[in-house]
């Protein structure tokens, strides 16, 4: 690890023991400013950031066409997910009459800088999730270019996970390089890959929460022949650790003991009756399914692609009726690939998983 990360970690570790002891009353807040009409409501808002120096603590930057009254300025900065800035306690910047606004921020690697309704937008202190998809932002910018934030698959618009340090699970570095995560005529990629001496992981999520319902994925890649530090899951439901649904596959003796390979899970997973194990079998093409009712999930995977399987078809089906059943509201659909530990793959080449389409049914 290079001294420059060294010490942004630690310089950052003192700003989270600063952040979450502190109102931040003591620290520059952003600059206060009447609200004022800029210029015109008729027109779509925009939001400019001036170019940052290298590691500057102040940003500043320009709104337009909004009601600097009822819109704010938010700021979130990247380092292994996104933080709010300047301060939790702070996390609407004004406007000025002239459209100008100033504020500040601790180390960062990426920035997003979005524009709200503070009635409509509860800013989160952080995310694990890109800013700008959450709902209520008008719209937004980001400091460096760093690529595509979202992507279009089945129908839906996806937000991409990345990080600037290693991150859950894993821990690992997450990516939107198209080599990592991209979408095929043939569906979805997901694949570690080694970027300039650092192995990358893909993930995408729905940024917004279907509810209740059945989540299925059609599957074109044979997760039998995973590398053993590789883990992969084309489908999951997760709000926080402990209220996730997961499908999941490894390499032998790798996240699951041989001779199993896939496993359903109800988090806790460490709680009696709430992860089965199983074999996943030599097939390139196979479903896989979630329903999610409030009393009951089931989870099935099935050889070939077809809706309603013959019974001679399913690999795999679990109902389960316990007490850890998720409720929805928080929960975001995800699907990714990444590397057990945050450790190189034993075949030092990784592994891609193509998911052909997903597909959910209230």
């Amino acid at each position: 690890m290079s001294g420059h990360r060294i010490l942004k970690i630690l310089l950052f570790g003192l700003y989270l023991l600063i952040w979450s002891c502190s109102s931040g009353a003591d620290q520059p807040q952003p600059l206060t400013c009447p609200g004022h009409i800029v210029g015109n409501l008729n027109q779509s808002p925009t939001i400019i950031l001036n170019t940052p120096a290298a590691g500057a603590s102040q940003l500043s930057g320009f709104a337009n066409n909004i009601d600097a009254a009822n819109v704010k300025v938010v700021i979130y900065v990247m380092t292994n997910m996104w933080w709010i800035q300047p301060w939790a306690a702070h996390p609407y910047t004004d406007i000025c009459s002239d459209g100008s606004w100033t504020s500040y921020t601790h180390p960062w690697d990426r920035i997003a800088v979005l524009l709200v309704n503070p009635a409509l937008f509860p800013a989160s202190s952080t995310l694990v999730t890109h800013p700008s998809l959450e709902p209520g932002v008008l719209t937004w910018t980001g400091y460096p270019s760093s690529g595509p934030a979202t992507l279009t698959f089945s129908g839906y618009t996806w937000g991409i996970k990345t990080s600037s340090d290693p991150f859950d699970p894993g821990p690992n570095y997450w990516s939107n390089d198209p080599s990592v995560v991209h979408v095929g005529t043939d569906g979805l990629h997901l694949k570690t890959v080694k970027i300039n001496g650092r192995w990358q992981c893909g993930e995408i999520y729905l940024p917004q929460s279907p509810g209740y319902g059945a989540y299925t994925v059609q599957v074109d890649s044979r997760v039998d022949q995973l590398d053993p530090k590789i883990v992969c899951a084309p489908l999951f439901i997760y709000a926080t650790p402990s209220q996730e649904l997961d499908i999941e596959f490894s390499g032998i003796n790798g996240l699951i003991p041989s001779p199993n390979n896939a496993q359903f899970v109800v988090q806790p997973y460490t709680i009696s009756g709430n992860m089965i194990r199983y074999i996943q079998p030599a097939s390139s093409r196979f479903t896989a399914q979630i329903k999610w009712q409030a009393d009951h999930v089931t989870f099935r995977s099935w050889n070939g692609w077809s809706a309603s399987p013959e019974a001679g078809d399913i690999i795999r089906e679990w109902n389960y009726t316990g007490a850890y059943i998720p409720l929805p509201g928080n929960e975001r659909v995800r699907m990714n690939i990444w590397l057990l530990n945050g450790q190189s793959p034993d075949n030092s080449t990784g592994n891609e998983i193509i998911v052909k389409s997903f597909a959910f049914t209230p």
